[in-house]
């Protein structure tokens, strides 16, 4: 997947290509949403097919390290930060699982709630 930087004029400009998840698991498999967490300190993508997010360091200039994969929910379609609590929606078993962000990989709390086909999670300030 390519990473790009965009100049204050708007002009993006390819500066590095990164693989999010191995060879041998790609065939299948489809990225969905992508995320940095609030510190600019790490890069996740959730994954359907292999039903995971991939969680990548993020160096000083903001370029990926290399993936660490953990297994989530089946049907991975969206998922949203806060702090270091991430909330996937599974589109396929109709539910929103919280996990917990432990350095590069995800945590399963065991929190769930059900709802139908989530496909997009928005957070709501009031």
């Amino acid at each position: 997947e390519p990473v790009s930087a965009m100049d204050p004029a708007g002009t993006a400009e390819l500066i590095q290509t990164v693989q999010t998840i191995p060879e041998e698991k790609r065939e299948g498999n489809t990225a969905a949403a992508i995320r940095i967490t609030e510190d600019g300190g790490r890069l996740l993508v959730s994954h359907r097919g292999v039903d995971a997010i991939a969680v990548l360091p993020l160096d000083g200039e903001g370029l990926p390290g290399a993936p660490t994969l953990s297994p989530c929910v089946r049907g991975p379609r969206d998922f949203l930060l806060s702090g270091e609590t991430v909330l996937v929606g599974s589109q396929r078993d109709g539910a929103v699982r919280a996990y917990q962000l432990e350095g590069e990989a995800l945590r399963d709390t065991g929190y769930e709630l059900k709802m139908p086909e989530p496909v997009c999670l928005i957070q709501t300030f009031r």
